[in-house]
This record gives C-alpha cells, structure tokens and sequence, in this order.
C-alpha cells in the first residue's frame, strides 16, 4: 500500500479507524465520488493492495480502512458496537473528515454487506456499488436462524453453506483460529483439486472440516498467490496479535439478530430497492459465495441497474486475480461515472 498515505482518525463514538487514502499529491475530480473500498474475512485492507493501486490513474480518490474491530482500528469487544447503522455513522464522520460529500461503495465478502448497508443507512452519500462475491441482500422480512438457512440452501443448491458459522461463532473456533492462524491461512487459499471450489467447499460446508485441519500437523498445498510468503506473514502476524475476537463479533452480530433488529427499524422499505448503478463481480470458483447468489436480488427487480462481471477465480478473487478485478471495477467506473 505504499502508492497511499495511511493515516488514523477518532470518530463521534470514540473509536479509532486506520485507513489508506490516495496521496496529496494524487491528480483527481474534485466532483468525482471517492471509491470507498470495505475488504471482508479475514482480512484487512490490504486485501485491495494489488487492486487499488491500479485504480490511481482515474478520477476518483480512494479511501481504504481496516473495519472496526480489524487490523489497526479499534477493537471493541461488545457485539453492539457493529451495528451496521453505527458502522456508517463512524464512515460518514471519516467523509467529512476526508471533505468526502459522495462515495462508491466497493466490498468484499463481509466488506459487501458494510457497502450495501453504508448505502441503507446513508443513501445521501452513495452513488453507486460494486459488490465482490457477497451479492446484495436486502434487509430480511425474518429473524435470521443458521440452520434454517442450511436447510434452505441444501434444498436449492445441494450442499449447506452456512456450515462454518457454527464453528466460527463457537468460543473453541475462535480460539483455534486465533491460535493458528498459518492453519487459516491454508483453510483459505488451499489448492482445489478439480479447480471448481472444492477444497473451499469442502472447508466452509462439511461440519468439523476446518477444524480437523487445524488440528492435523501435515501442511496443505497452497494456491499460487497464497505462496507468497510477505502476503502470508501479513495475514499470520495480524491474527498473532490480535486474535479472531473481534472479527468474529460481524458473525455474532448478524447470527443474533443484532443487524436484522436495526435493519427492521432503521431501514424504510422503499430503500430496499438501490436504484445506482450496480456492478456484481461473481467468481466461478466460489463455492461458499457462489455467483448464483446474485439470482433472488435480481428476481426481486431490486437491482435495476446491474452489471454483472464472472471471474475465474476462488473467492479471493483481489489476491488471485487483481488484474481482472481491477479491470473490471475500471470497465464499470468508465462507462457509468
């Protein structure tokens, strides 16, 4: 991330972000939104730092933070404090900071569920989304229950993919995660072996999968990008010193209806429809946020103006295919702003 100024900023609620944003001297539209980049589990912004940096020749600022409870941001450890409605309070406090007035919204994985709900809880400042892997979800009309969703998802799409929450909202999976980080290294990026998301699949939907392999000694074959041994020591010293804790609290959030609570009084129906321009970037070998996924948002014509991208690639498609993301991010900045 060396292409960006970091700098750290305590907003309202007293917590502390750490963030890269385009240098002083980065030639940009003062009229131009800022893209606004969330990354997602189990990363930190530097997920986008072979992506971003690709992106500097355009218009648009960019801003990148660690979220709340990441990397060099504040960790609190009450669940509460992730409420999605609060989460955009303390961006919007970074906006004006920054002299940011409209912002895309760019998110990974969890970083696409921040996104969207930035734009939900703060329309004002959104003008557009691109949304990696995670597609949009809506604001639910139900509480949400894990294995209502696994049994939902085993009927349509063959397999549960809400397996892994169980393990990842268990005190003993976040301990064994937070112990072990190189073994989560390897439940991320471990080879397929038929190329289709196997390994992936095998990791996030058969119960007990991740933990046998952290608890097995033998090392797993690693995809080409996750070989790359600063990439890893990044992610193993991070977790080394800070642990799963805090991150695992986006999932308990979420797994006890903190987010559906604040959704169902914060959220006016008639924002459930974005009416921006959308871009969803799906990855063919994402077998835990599969492409498809994108289908119900689409059928509810709650995304009328959509652009979809598919990547060959698993699901940390910034780290295994940075020229195509970033292509593809570049493609839809272009053509619609």
């Amino acid at each position: 991330m060396d292409a960006f100024e970091k700098r750290s900023f305590t907003v309202t609620r007293g917590y502390t972000y750490s963030y890269y944003i385009s240098p002083s001297t980065h030639k940009t539209d003062p009229n131009a939104p800022t893209l606004f980049f969330c990354h997602g589990w189990p990363d930190d912004a530097r997920y986008w730092q072979f992506v971003a940096p690709k992106l500097l020749s355009l218009k648009f600022r960019i801003l990148i933070p660690d979220l709340l409870g990441v990397g060099e941001s504040s960790k609190p450890k009450h669940i509460a404090a992730y409420n999605f409605s609060y989460l955009t309070k303390d961006f919007v406090d970074i906006f004006d900071h920054e002299d940011i007035t409209k912002v895309i919204a760019i998110g990974h994985d969890w970083g696409s569920g921040v996104a969207s709900r930035v734009y939900l809880y703060a329309p004002e400042r959104v003008v557009g989304l691109i949304l990696l892997n995670v597609a949009y979800s809506p604001p639910s009309e139900e509480p949400f229950d894990v294995d209502v969703m696994n049994e939902m998802t085993k009927k349509f799409v063959g397999y549960p993919l809400f397996t892994y929450w169980h393990f990842f909202t268990s005190e003993e999976g976040t301990r064994l995660m937070s112990e072990n980080p190189e073994k989560v290294w390897e439940i991320c990026h471990g080879v397929d072996a038929d190329m289709h998301g196997s390994w992936m699949k095998k990791m996030f939907t058969v119960e007990g999968a991740m933990r046998d392999v952290i608890l097995d000694p033998h090392p797993v074959e690693l995809k080409g990008y996750a070989q790359n041994e600063e990439l890893k020591r990044e992610f193993v010293d991070r977790v080394k010193r800070d642990g799963f804790g805090t991150w695992q609290n986006y999932y308990h959030a979420w797994k006890d209806n903190l987010q559906y609570e604040a959704e169902k009084v914060g959220v006016p129906k008639d924002l459930h429809k974005i009416d921006l321009p959308v871009l969803y970037i799906g990855c063919s070998g994402d077998t835990a946020a599969r492409p498809d996924s994108i289908a119900p948002a689409k059928s509810a014509r709650l995304l009328p103006d959509l652009e979809e991208v598919l990547i060959e690639s698993g699901h940390w498609c910034a780290f295994e295919k940075p020229e195509d993301v970033a292509k593809a991010i570049k493609g839809f900045l272009e053509r619609r702003f």
